[in-house]
């Protein structure tokens, strides 16, 4: 098992997702990993390209192919369903109450699908972006997008679609210092958090329509973030370690220590014994470990690209 070191300033408990968890394993396609009964099981879905992240909402996963696109496999059957064609779909969220589908599309800016079942969608709006999109994050009839050096766009709702109102840390020959490197962004609540290298994570939030940062969760250097029910989880890969942060006072709580870096992370519930689970994945695995008992009760080697985020009945 991998080697664990836990730093702990204070733990309380957590809350979890689902008994099916998702990766992208690149061209060897998209693995199911199910725990049952105390029991694990894999099972792996072909895809067309690259398998990476993605969301699993409502008994689909829109599991991300880069320069494919994405794909929608049922969670039921484990088969590919539809294929979205793309220019290269970095990142990806989706709204459950409306079944619109947000897409990070590299230099092709953000682009909005519709969907009316697994089989029947279309495209409703594409939105310029300055420079390469690679992540976003969708609350609330807002989207705020990030870009690899070109700072964060947020876009508001109106009647004819949406629209942008606010653009943040734009980079410039003459406005170097005022850019972030963005890797990441999740949302919860009235907040934004956004993983932005050697700055930290940022908390972003709404006063009289626009964002502003109000915080920072202190990190060396922050890769990615997840946010669950209670904790936000920072990816720190210099100090080879995932962080904790309480989601409402925003102090520190836990820190996971590993003997590699981890790049990516995931908070997810299960269902069935009422317990949180870290998704994380290095370079050469990865693992999901309990949080709490800070104990790793499944892994797996491999070159994996993503893990699927499940997202349930909220927008």
């Amino acid at each position: 098992m991998r080697k664990i070191l836990l730093f702990v300033f204070l733990i309380n408990t957590i809350f979890v997702l689902a008994t099916d968890y998702f990766f992208g394993l690149g061209f060897q396609g998209l693995v199911n990993v199910n725990h049952t009964n105390g029991e694990w099981r894999i099972s792996i879905v072909p895809v067309t390209s690259l398998s990476s992240g993605g969301i699993e909402s409502g008994g689909l996963v829109f599991n991300v192919l880069r320069d494919r696109g994405f794909v929608l496999v049922s969670r039921l059957s484990l088969k590919p369903v539809t294929h979205v064609s793309t220019f290269h779909c970095e990142a990806i969220d989706v709204n459950t109450k409306t079944l619109e589908v947000f897409v990070a599309d590299g230099t092709h800016g953000l682009k909005i699908y519709k969907f009316f079942g697994s089989h029947l969608y279309k495209l409703v709006q594409t939105l310029s972006v300055k420079g390469w999109v690679n992540s976003l994050a969708y609350h609330d009839n807002f989207i705020l997008a990030g870009t690899e050096v070109d700072g964060l766009f947020l876009f508001k709702r109106n009647p004819e679609g949406f629209e942008e109102v606010q653009r943040l840390f734009p980079s410039g020959i003459d406005r170097m210092e005022g850019g972030i490197t963005v890797h990441a962004i999740a949302a919860s609540g009235e907040r934004f958090f956004v993983a932005a290298g050697s700055e930290g994570t940022l908390v972003l939030e709404f006063s009289d329509g626009l964002l502003r940062v109000t915080g920072k969760l202190t990190t060396n250097y922050a890769l990615d973030v997840a946010v669950g029910d209670k904790y936000i989880a920072v990816v720190e890969p210099q100090e080879k370690a995932v962080s904790f942060f309480d989601v409402l006072d925003l102090k520190p709580v836990a820190s996971l220590y590993f003997d590699v870096s981890p790049v990516q992370a995931v908070i997810a519930k299960d269902w069935e014994d009422g317990k949180d689970y870290l998704l994380c994945r290095f370079n050469d695995s990865v693992s999901i470990i309990e949080v709490g008992a800070f104990q790793e009760l499944f892994s797996m080697k491999g070159a994996f690209f993503g893990i699927v985020k499940p997202v349930y009945g909220i927008d």
